[in-house]
């Protein structure tokens, strides 16, 4: 699907790219079908969870989806809007093999004030009620987040409503943006509330630093446990290094590095996690099936 519904008041995608188009579900099925050599679907949207065309919403989309990719191929999904069918798409994604357990959605703030001002349509209450059900239904799941620091009159309250939130949260990965104005969206109107630079780069290091440090924590609990996945991409560029590294991403879409002197490309494997890092997980193939 391409274009946005949603005219958040920061963001300029319905201006440039128009309102939500949905492709026919016909052509996303012969696009499937003639794909035999893929390992990974991913269905893109701006709010992708917002799906329809004609009777098939985004839930019916994605249990067709699931009946014509053979099991050992993924099918993976974004962005979420955090309304629109994500409670149903929960128990698909927790009953499904083959689809990724891992659900990309922004909340964008964490202050319900900046929230409103946004015009995102939810509060952080409702977002959080959304991340504790997602994490009760869906095993192992893993969610990824983008935030926006410094938007127009946010306060320290605000601000740190939003560290609350991504404490909480605990995202696998999080895309942090400082705010910057665009024309002919609602929010460039709102110049005389701008932040100096300094406090948005402030915040902006300030929720990195939080990030990698939650994501350091999360992978150190992956220690030494052994993960499915399976090898998407093979790259030998090290001048140095005689094994290949390659990359296995597993069901919630962490990605291991492993190095071998075999390529083993497009093969499923159990990995046994042998090192961590804040951004890298790093381990060894112990089988391939």
């Amino acid at each position: 699907m391409k274009g946005c519904n949603k005219f958040c008041s920061y963001c300029i995608v319905p201006k440039v790219r128009g309102t939500e188009i949905c492709r026919p579900v016909e052509n996303i099925i012969m696009d499937i079908k003639s794909s035999s050599r893929v390992l990974e679907f991913t269905l893109l949207g701006q709010s992708v969870n917002h799906y329809h065309y004609k009777n098939i919403d985004f839930c019916k989309l994605l249990y067709m989806i699931s009946k014509i990719v053979p099991k050992k191929k993924k099918i993976k999904f974004l962005t979420c809007y955090p309304k629109h069918t994500i409670y149903p798409l929960l128990k698909i994604i927790a009953n499904v093999s083959s689809i990724s357990k891992y659900l990309h959605i922004p909340p964008q703030s964490g202050s319900n004030e900046i929230l409103k001002k946004m015009n995102r349509g939810y509060t952080r209450e409702e977002y959080l009620d959304l991340v504790r059900s997602a994490y009760r239904q869906v095993p192992n799941l893993c969610i990824s987040g983008d935030i926006i620091v410094g938007f127009p009159s946010e306060s320290t309250k605000d601000f740190e409503e939003s560290i609350k939130l991504i404490s909480e949260v605990k995202y696998s990965s999080l895309f942090v943006a400082k705010y910057s104005p665009r024309p002919f969206t609602t929010s460039y109107t709102y110049y005389n509330q701008i932040l100096p630079e300094s406090i948005k780069y402030a915040r902006y290091n300030y929720i990195l630093k939080l990030q990698h440090k939650i994501q350091m924590i999360e992978n150190q609990k992956l220690l030494f446990h052994v993960l499915r996945g399976f090898v998407f991409e093979v790259c030998n560029n090290e001048p140095n290094c005689l094994d290949m590294i390659m990359l296995v991403k597993t069901e919630n879409e962490k990605v291991i590095f492993i190095f071998d002197k075999v390529d083993i490309l497009g093969l499923h494997v159990l990995v046994k996690v042998t090192k961590v890092n804040s951004s890298k997980i790093f381990g060894k193939v112990i089988k391939i099936y």
